[in-house]
């Protein structure tokens, strides 16, 4: 056995010195080759081992250093070269860019090859050192040696002649899209900051992007500068539309993905923010042109553009302006009515202005067409929910300016359901619907309901008919029950009224028994008594005594202004059954047994109130087809000593005769302050009432929490603040709430 002392050694043959210089000689001459397109000839197996082999011996910095230096000096030749070449003020540009796209290709694929021939070197020297790898540096050299060498010179000259040619072909000439496209990816290929490759920077976007954006601005600036002298708002519309379109289409061609976002942008912001409202201005073909005259196509392309750049703050501005002043030219124009001055009546003036029931219906109607002049508007709009809200928001502005807003609704739809007969189910349904878009925009709908209930009072009373519960489940859809219980109140009264009717069982008297808290009608006073004549007193009473033994501890008070009256007269030519209001039924009933009366005996012999018995005698006195009495002097107006007799022959083609009363047509003054003093009444119980309840849940609150908490409850109408501290200030006085003894702004609910 052998000790450990005496085993047998390995002997190694010694490695032979390897010279450096022979060996890169052999590579530097092939990478020559590779770099001149002569590499077909080469053996790349031998020059990889030459590559290993090197860097195997320690000479890997050397090696790496040297190619470095072999790559740099050939790229500095290729930027003589080219700089000889091309003299850029004659017409050889495109071929310029041609020669630079060819000579990055040529080079891209060279280092690829170099890569190859070199790859030990990248694993294991330039890794292990944190250097870039030959490929790389092969671009960074092309980058430095001759795009960027001499402060940029060959890179400002492609940047100069990559906007030529993008400009030309925005102009619309015919460019190489092929060609810009490879030389921008050139430069995205030509990394900035080798050490930091994932930041992103590169050549392209440290000095290419930021001149195209740049000069992409003033091109367009210039551009929409010269179609904005033309002062027409359409044809700018339709021209920075086609340039947009165009270059869209163009630029996503040769544009990185990067890029492309940054040019809409910018193009968007030059077109259309800077510029637009400007152009909406435009007394030529601006928006107001363009809304007067319902041009639809040019609204959609204003759509499409200020949605592009989310802006529509001056559109929504101009539109509301637009919307107010059309609606102010419906009021000053339709409203009003100028009544020619009468020389004997000291009340009446010549410029006096007194609006009329048609015009009334015919302000509603021109309303309805508007509102449906922008409904066509905003469906050009593309229905946007926002102007939506902007072109309603101008509606309620306009509409509520006008204080008979909620009367002149009212009367319109009471008109169409008096004529409803004349229209097909449809129209009634679209011209319904209409109107409860209208009654949508009325912020004080009490006072709707207060001129509607007067109107469905009357004819409910005369006739019923479906419509009317078709309106009312609409109004009932729109604002909740809470504001339609009484006026479904008014149809239960009617229904019960016949059942009652029934029961009495008089074939010549129908009765309607009202709940006085549904009904807007005010019963006779005992100072204001009716006298009957001897035939309807005794019905009354009979009806009386029947209705309180079937209902004790009940009380009727009668109103007459809303009856009606059968009579059937026997004039010289015919016999004809009238119909009229009982009041005139009672005035005609007196000349059974006078011969002739004038105006202050009539009302003395009735009692029926002053307005209602002129109007009364209009109806059978004055209006031409119905002349029952006679009248002296003949005038439309009624004095108290203007003397009436029966008019014995009268005629009239029907055998029935319906006697329509005199209606008032628009409350004058004083009749509208009378309703408005109900209405403020009506109102403070009801903001009364709301401040307690929120009071009484929340206990304490400051001044104006208390404020913005009764806003929100009541939906029948928009009280002010003022109000609202009005009737504050008077539930204090009544202890209700107290004032804080420390800070006067908060108050606190007594129970």
């Amino acid at each position: 056995m052998l000790s450990n002392g005496s085993r047998k050694k390995k002997i190694r043959a010694p490695r032979k010195v390897m010279d450096f210089e022979k060996s890169w000689a052999v590579l530097a001459a092939a990478i020559r080759e590779i770099e001149n397109k002569n590499a077909y000839e080469l053996s790349f197996e031998e020059l990889y081992r030459k590559s290993y082999n090197l860097v195997l011996r320690k000479y890997g910095k050397q090696l790496y250093e040297s190619v470095k230096l072999l790559i740099g000096d050939y790229l500095l030749g290729l930027k003589d070269h080219l700089n000889k070449e091309y003299d850029l003020t004659n017409d050889n540009k495109l071929d310029y860019l041609k020669d630079i796209k060819d000579k990055w290709e040529d080079h891209i694929l060279a280092m690829r090859m170099i890569s190859d021939v070199l790859m030990y070197l990248d694993r294991v020297y330039a890794k292990e050192n944190h250097l870039p790898l030959i490929y790389d540096v092969g671009i960074n050299l092309f980058r430095d040696n001759l795009i960027k060498f001499n402060s940029n010179t060959i890179g400002n000259q492609l940047n100069m002649l990559i906007m030529d040619e993008i400009t030309s072909n925005r102009n619309g000439l015919i460019i190489d899209i092929f060609l810009i496209k490879s030389i921008i990816n050139m430069f995205e290929s030509l990394i900035e900051d080798e050490k930091n490759i994932e930041l992103g920077e590169n050549y392209y976007l440290k000095y290419f992007e930021p001149f195209y954006l740049n000069k992409t601005f003033e091109y367009y600036e210039k551009q929409s500068n010269e179609i904005l002298d033309l002062q027409n708002g359409t044809i700018y519309l339709k021209m920075i539309n086609e340039l947009i379109i165009n270059e869209e289409n163009k630029s996503i061609l040769y544009l990185p993905n990067i890029t492309y976002p940054k040019l809409i942008k910018l193009i968007d912001e030059i077109l259309i923010s800077s510029k637009i409202d400007q152009v909406m201005k435009f007394n030529n073909e601006g928006l107001k042109n363009w809304i007067l005259n319902e041009k639809y196509d040019d609204l959609n392309l204003l759509y499409k553009l200020l949605s592009r750049v989310d802006y529509f703050d001056g559109f929504k501005l101009q539109i509301n302006e637009i919307i107010l002043e059309e609606g102010s030219s419906l009021e000053s124009n339709d409203i009003v009515e100028t009544i020619p001055g009468d020389g004997n009546n000291k009340n009446n003036k010549n410029s006096s202005k007194k609006a009329t029931t048609s015009q009334a219906l015919l302000w509603i109607e021109k309303i309805i067409k508007l509102k449906d002049k922008y409904d066509l508007i905003l469906k050009s709009l593309n229905n946007d929910l926002n102007l939506q809200k902007t072109i309603e928001n101008s509606f309620v502005e306009f509409l509520n300016k006008n204080s008979k807003l909620s009367e002149y609704l009212s009367l319109f739809i009471d008109d169409l359901i008096k004529k409803s007969g004349n229209k097909s189910e449809e129209e009634i349904e679209i011209i319904l619907n209409k109107s409860i878009i209208i009654f949508r925009f009325i912020k004080d709908k009490d006072l709707f309901e207060k001129y509607y209930k007067n109107h469905l009072a009357k004819r409910l009373l005369k006739n019923s008919n479906d419509l009317e519960r078709v309106v009312i489940a609409k109004i009932k859809n729109e604002i909740g029950s809470s504001f339609t219980s009484k006026l479904e109140g008014m149809f239960r009264d009617i229904n019960l009224s016949k059942e009652v009717s029934k029961k009495f069982n008089s074939k010549i008297f129908e009765i309607n028994v009202l709940t006085k808290t549904f009904w807007p009608i005010q019963p006779t006073t005992n100072n204001e008594e009716i006298i009957l004549p001897q035939q309807l007193e005794s019905l009354k009473r009979k009806f009386n005594d029947y209705y309180l033994n079937l209902y004790n501890g009940r009380n009727l008070n009668w109103s007459f202004n809303f009856g009606s009256i059968d009579i059937r007269i026997k004039f010289d030519k015919k016999i004809h059954e009238l119909n009229m209001s009982i009041y005139c039924g009672i005035i005609v009933l007196l000349f059974e047994e006078n011969d002739e009366l004038t105006f202050s005996q009539i009302e003395t012999l009735t009692q029926i109130p002053k307005s209602d018995l002129i109007r009364s005698l209009q109806s059978i006195a004055v209006a031409p087809r119905t002349r029952i009495l006679t009248k002296k002097p003949m005038s439309k107006d009624i004095k108290p000593n203007d003397l009436f007799k029966f008019n014995n022959s009268f005629s009239s083609p029907m055998t029935k005769v319906k006697i329509l009363t005199v209606a008032n047509k628009i409350e004058n003054d004083s009749e509208r302050n009378k309703t408005m003093e109900k209405i403020d009444e009506d109102r403070k119980f009801e903001l009364d009432a709301a401040i307690v309840r929120i009071m009484k849940s929340r206990k304490t609150l400051r001044h104006n929490e208390l404020i913005v908490e009764t806003v929100k409850q009541i939906t029948r109408f928009k009280p002010s603040p003022q109000f609202i501290k009005k009737r504050i200030e008077a539930l204090l006085e009544r202890e209700y709430l107290q004032r804080d003894k420390d800070d006067r702004g908060i108050y606190h609910y007594l129970a």
